[in-house]
């Protein structure tokens, strides 16, 4: 290293050491008055300028707010994600209240923001949006999934089973994630404001570089990525510092919240990645009397992804910068406020806007508390879904290796004993179906005297007619029903025989997915 470098790093990181002044001269009232009121230098107290506090803008209260909100809206989001949207907006308030009054406060004549305070504020708008997650997609209601059913009614005889069940499935998933993306638009435009007013705040820094009590701003320690730097010390030896760690604060926010934006709605389908869910925590849940702590520590490490998987590990170890930034953040914050010599007051919980700020961020407590008590519950729930999952999978395999559901009925000489007309048939393929088909295909074949109701499911009926010579004519349903199954759109034929007329026995009916 030759000598101009080494001078450069001795002027830029010095051996700092927190604020020499006595807390008797910093707990002193008048001369606090003298100085911050009335603007008269005080000497003999072993520094040239104290900085006044401003509990307004680094309160105690505000400061915790800040990491409170980041904090809780996380949890939201993982506990009790349909409030997670009500919590960001209340994050994207507190953020836009803080930077009104700092502009306000930097914007007067003179300025009474001082730089001390300014890099706190660009600290605590990066620690906002830094934590909060996607949620995955919300299961439906039990009232919108009856209602779901509901409308697949015409659907349920017992030959149609697989049929009915995959539109059913389709249908619920479309709700699934029409719910999911409103929650995600919520959330996407609550984090982009706080993104927003954090550039606004920045930009105003570097273009505006007039602050309150410029006697203090040589003397002034701002911590760079856990270095202690004197503003003096980077005006003299390399400005450039201070426009790059604008910049750096600034685009690691926008960069999290566009990946947010971007490409949170492919993870949540595919793993933890920024996301947690209670279907992940109970597939890693042996008991429901399991202590919540081993819960926890097993889906934490049933989220990691394998080394095979690239686009996990990426995803993962971008979530864990975030937690190092975040952490990173809060602790430069209190460090620089511990370095720097201010007067009492900002530590204090006391005053209207600290108590404000502070009980804004409890306030998603309350949702919190009821989602850790269901939480067991939910667990539960969810296991037995997935167990029920697995034995409807197996089902549904058993039907389409046998869509019959039976044997076949023996043909006769009239058009009238078709497998589409005679109520025998129908029973017996009833006989080998669940009891919930049963009962509903029971229905159907009581109502189909009664006239067709209006269609509203989506399903095309067409009614063909053919006419034979020696019979009379004899209706035929062909059904088309597109369902989609996977993400992707599969076509399966389905062919049953049936007798249309002694002329023409082997008459085929097709369902087309």
């Amino acid at each position: 290293m030759d000598n101009t470098s080494y001078l450069l790093a001795s002027r830029l990181v010095l051996h700092y050491s927190r604020c020499g002044v006595s807390q008797s001269i910093l707990n002193n009232d008048t001369y606090q008055a003298l100085q911050c009121v009335a603007g008269q230098p005080i000497s003999g107290i072993g520094t040239s300028c104290i900085i006044c506090p401003n509990s307004d803008i680094a309160g105690v209260g505000v400061r915790a707010a800040f990491y409170i909100q980041s904090l809780f809206n996380t949890l939201l989001v993982i506990l009790s994600p349909e409030d997670a949207a009500a919590s960001a907006w209340a994050g994207a308030l507190l953020t836009a209240a803080l930077v009104i009054a700092a502009f306000v406060q930097k914007a007067a004549s003179p300025p009474s923001l001082t730089l001390h305070h300014a890099t706190l504020i660009l600290n605590s708008l990066a620690i906002a949006p830094m934590l909060p997650v996607w949620k995955p997609p919300l299961p439906l209601s039990e009232a919108r999934r009856a209602r779901t059913l509901q409308s697949q009614e015409s659907l349920a005889e017992a030959e149609d089973a697989v049929l009915a069940r995959e539109l059913q499935e389709n249908l619920t998933r479309k709700e699934r994630r029409k719910s999911h993306n409103r929650q995600r638009a919520a959330i996407t435009f609550a984090l982009l404001s706080q993104v927003v007013f954090q550039w606004a705040w920045g930009l105003f820094l570097f273009v505006a570089p007039d602050y309150g009590q410029p006697a203090c701003n040589q003397d002034t320690i701002v911590w760079i990525l856990y270095f202690p730097l004197n503003a003096q010390n980077i005006n003299e030896a390399d400005y450039a510092i201070w426009p790059a760690w604008l910049l750096f604060c600034l685009g690691v926010t926008l960069y999290y919240a566009i990946a947010l934006a971007v490409f949170s709605g492919e993870r949540t389908h595919k793993g933890l990645s920024r996301v947690s869910t209670i279907t992940s925590i109970a597939s890693s849940m042996q008991s429901a009397h399991t202590p919540m702590p081993v819960q926890l520590y097993r889906v934490t490490m049933a989220a990691v992804p394998t080394w095979r998987d690239m686009r996990g590990q990426i995803f993962m170890w971008g979530n864990v910068v975030a937690v190092i930034l975040w952490t990173s953040y809060i602790v430069i914050s209190e460090l620089q406020i511990q370095w720097n010599c201010i007067y009492s007051g900002e530590n204090s919980f006391s005053g209207f806007g600290q108590i404000t700020a502070a009980f804004l961020a409890f306030t998603p407590i309350w949702s919190i508390i009821v989602a850790l008590c269901r939480l067991p519950g939910e667990l539960r729930k969810a296991e037995r879904a997935r167990t029920r999952g697995r034995a409807r999978a197996t089902e549904e395999l058993a039907l389409l290796a046998h869509p019959d559901h039976g044997p076949e009925p023996e043909p006769e000489d009239s058009a009238t004993s078709s497998w589409l007309a005679t109520p025998r048939a129908v029973w017996n393929r009833m006989r080998s179906a669940s009891p919930t088909l049963r009962q509903r295909a029971a229905s159907r074949l009581r109502s189909r005297s009664q006239p067709r109701r209006a269609n509203t499911d989506g399903v095309q009926y067409h009614e063909l007619q053919e006419l034979t010579p020696a019979s009379p004519p004899v209706s035929l349903r062909v059904r088309e029903i597109r369902a989609t199954r996977q993400g992707s759109r599969s076509r399966l034929m389905i062919t049953s025989r049936g007798q249309m007329s002694p002329s023409n026995t082997n008459a085929q009916r097709k369902a087309v997915i």
